[in-house]
């Protein structure tokens, strides 16, 4: 969520995932990880909740495609989808009971 809205439909830079850290587990515990991804859901709600709706058809590169900010709109729901599927498996594969799925969490 962070590059694709900060740095695809935002104005800041790229992270460089060599050298930054603020994503990387590391050392950070689960209750800092959670607080991190919540901050994420929050700017990016605020992202879009700003964002000037006059540049949905600007395009942009995306590893070496041409896709507008709408699509790129569209591929953060998708990622963001992608990645909860991700965590799903993975929790019942260590015999946990995921939350149940409420549409638009």
């Amino acid at each position: 969520m962070d590059w694709h809205s900060q740095s695809l439909l935002g104005d800041r830079e790229s992270r460089d995932w060599q050298t930054d850290t603020v994503f990387k587990v590391g050392t950070k515990s689960k209750a800092e990880m959670i607080a991190l991804i919540n901050t994420t859901f929050d700017e990016t709600i605020q992202l879009i909740g700003q964002f000037d709706t006059a540049q949905l058809d600007d395009e942009l590169d995306y590893f070496g495609l041409n896709r507008s900010k709408r699509q790129i709109f569209m591929l953060l729901s998708d990622h963001i989808t992608h990645h909860r599927a991700q965590m799903l498996v993975s929790m019942r594969l260590n015999g946990l009971v995921p939350p149940r799925y409420v549409l638009f969490q």
